[in-house]
């Protein structure tokens, strides 16, 4: 990839011929995948598992473990696997939903169209009014469960419960968030990678597409276009899809 001074090796483990939006990897390895026909997909040592999920896309999925992942989709419904089976944890909440994530403190929250933004408090889920009627596309919970939320034209979001804080810094659309060594790091589409420093927004890999961002405790990645992207924190690797 001539972005970047190191290129990745990727190994196939399998083909999956439907439009793959987001994924996860479990602690424990097990890589969950979702797609654009509902399905959620399971790899593993013990190969790859796919389960109908909803009659609708699935735009992403997050967990816990293995045995709590999360799914939200077109239809606007959050669902659960349990390590046995997928069931909806909530009623259609009226718009496509984008992001989903638990806090620590065990809240669950969504986030969908038209500034759709909702949280779980048992027995019912409630939305938060937020200020814009952008889509948000990806909600974030930190070590402390405080709440990041971001989206279309620079909307982001920090706080809990009733009370934010509009921290708009770009007029870039936002597609992903994650928590890596300490830092908030932010998918900015077309624009690139984005790292949030107290104040201010720095754009730190300006030569990607990024419309997703994960990481775990040795990695982040970005991912967008033809492009899939590795940063440890000090050196870029990539590999660029041609096919």
């Amino acid at each position: 990839m001539r972005e970047t001074p190191q290129s990745l090796t990727l190994t196939v483990i399998s083909e999956i011929h439907s439009w793959l939006t987001s994924f996860w990897r479990s602690p424990a390895g097990v890589l969950h995948i979702s797609d654009d026909t509902g399905e959620v997909h399971q790899q593993s040592n013990a190969g790859l598992v796919s389960r109908t999920v909803s009659e609708r896309a699935i735009t992403y999925v997050w967990g816990v473990s293995d045995q709590e992942v999360y799914a939200v989709g077109d239809a606007g419904i959050v669902y659960l696997w349990n390590g046995a089976d997928w069931t909806a944890v909530s009623e259609p909440l009226g718009q496509k939903l984008f992001g989903v994530v638990r806090a620590a403190n065990g809240t669950l929250y969504a986030c969908g169209n038209r500034g759709s933004l909702w949280r779980y408090v048992a027995p019912t889920w409630q939305r938060l009014e937020l200020p814009t009627n952008r889509r948000l596309t990806s909600v974030l919970a930190l070590p402390d469960s405080t709440i990041w939320v971001c989206g279309e034209a620079g909307t982001l979001f920090r706080g809990s419960d009733e009370e934010w804080e509009d921290l708009q810094l770009t007029e870039a659309d936002l597609h992903g968030l994650c928590y890596f060594k300490k830092n908030i790091y932010i998918a900015g589409s077309t624009v690139g990678v984005y790292v949030y420093k107290e104040g201010g927004l720095e754009l730190i890999k300006s030569t990607v597409i990024s419309y997703g961002v994960v990481a775990d405790d040795k990695y982040l990645v970005s991912f967008g276009d033809k492009i899939t992207i590795r940063y440890d924190g000090e050196t870029w690797a990539g590999y660029r899809f041609d096919n």
